[in-house]
Parts: structure tokens; sequence; C-alpha cells
């Protein structure tokens, strides 16, 4: 199965073929002029929401995420980012666009710190994980909670530090997981789906023992290195290209690919 895992720098998207799903990295930590763009292509909703949130960080965080994937969505769908119909989020629904059919661009995004992933594909659901602070010891009492028998089995043969990065490996997967079904990680049975433990280039395809449909997800590495993550997507593996959002040196790009 192809994969582009360069993370190479990219201000807009390239195509996204039906088949392939895209994973973008951005560093949410901007400056300023930048900050000040993207959250000037946000909802009233969106920067209300901002207001909200208590440290001053998190609002940053927040802006510089919907801004980005306003960005993005903007230049898949050929429109105006101020005019991509989203919601302001902050419920447990999973994302989607406000459009009256069912929307042909899936989207998930994940953000840890000043870290972000955000999974893009057509006509298939998709969900994006990244953990960059969790320590060993919560993600193992989070991955233990959602394993099966035999992924705990696999999880208390290793010694540290691999049982401790094991343990997030496993979580990051069990969470993109849920994220890509839209059920949350305490409504979807997932100590019933063997994802096992498998490695940065390996797609394991699962059945939804409920629903009966197919399911492949898989670890990917951020180009920072210090963060697990792992992207999930509906149906059989598909071609994964990774690439390095950046806001170029000139005006953000508005529309268009």
């Amino acid at each position: 199965m192809a994969t582009t895992h360069d993370w190479r720098p990219c201000a807009t998207p390239p195509a996204l073929p039906e088949a392939t799903v895209h994973v973008w990295f951005a560093d949410l930590d901007v400056d300023a002029t930048t900050l000040a763009r993207l959250a000037g292509v946000t909802s009233e909703a969106e920067r209300a929401r901002a207001e909200r949130l208590r440290v001053g960080s998190a609002s940053r965080r927040f802006l510089a995420a919907r801004g980005i994937l306003r960005t993005l969505l903007g230049a898949y769908l050929g429109c105006p980012p101020a005019a991509v119909p989203l919601p302001a989020g902050g419920g447990n629904e999973k994302p989607r666009l406000l459009t009256p059919e069912e929307p042909e661009l899936r989207f998930n995004v994940s953000h840890s710190g000043d870290a972000a992933l955000l999974a893009f594909a057509r006509r298939r659901e998709v969900g994006i994980d990244i953990e960059c602070h969790a320590t060993g010891r919560t993600a193992e009492r989070l991955a233990r909670r959602f394993l099966t028998d035999a992924e705990r089995r696999l999880l208390e043969s290793l010694d540290e530090p691999a049982r401790s990065r094991a343990a997030l490996a496993m979580w990051t997967r069990k969470e993109a997981m849920a994220k890509a079904r839209g059920t949350g990680v305490y409504r979807s049975g997932l100590p019933e789906l063997e994802l096992g433990l498998g490695s940065d280039g390996e797609w394991l395809t699962t059945v939804d023992p409920a629903p009966g449909k197919e399911w492949s997800v898989r670890s990917i590495r951020p180009p920072d290195g210090a963060c697990a993550a792992a992207v999930a997507i509906e149906g059989g593996p598909a071609p994964l290209e990774c690439v390095r959002w950046t806001s170029g040196n000139g005006p953000m790009p508005a529309w268009g690919i």
C-alpha cells in the first residue's frame, strides 16, 4: 500500500483521490500575525467558544486549529474558509459539514498540546488521534480499560520502557478507531476489537462485530518524534499521504487546489 510519510511542508492540499487518506501535521504555536489571519476565517460562534476557554493558551490553540481546519476544508471544497459550513464544535458528536446531503469529504482532528493532526478522506469515515504528553502509566491505565484479553497479555509480556510505549500506541489506535466510528471511546465496544500493536507501516483491518462493517487502523509517527499517533479509516487499507501544514510567506490561501 503506497505511503508518502515524509511530512513535507505544504500550504494548500494536493489532490485528494477517493481512495487516499491525507493526514496533516500542524504546529498550533503560531506567531501573532498568523493567529490573527487564522482567527479571521473562523465563525462568530467559534470565536465566542474560544473566549469561554479560561486558559489563554487553550484559546489560542483552538483558534489556530479551527482556522487551519477551515483553510484546508476550503481548499478541498473549493470555497472560502469562512464559508465552510462547519459547526462551532464542543459537543460529543463527530464533527461534520453542515450540508443538507451526506458530505463527500470526511475529516477528523486531534491535538495534544501544540501538536495537531487533521485527517481527510472522501466517502469514507476517518478518525485520528495524537498523544504527546500522556505518561506511560496514564496511557497504560487507559489502554487496559479497552484492551482485549490478547492485547492485555501482549502488554503484560513487555518490560519498561517498551510497555509504556506500547500502551500509548495501543491507546491511540483505539481512540482513532472510536473517532472514525463516531461513537466515543466509552460507547464504542473497543474491548471487543482486536487492534494489537502493529508498526508505523502496517494497516490492520478488522470487522466491527455489531454492524459487521470493516475498518482499518495504523500507527503513524508525527514529525516531531515525541508523540504517538494513529489513523483509522472505514473499509480496507488506503494509500496514506502525510504532509505538514505551513502558512507560507504570502497571504493565507483562500481556496482552490
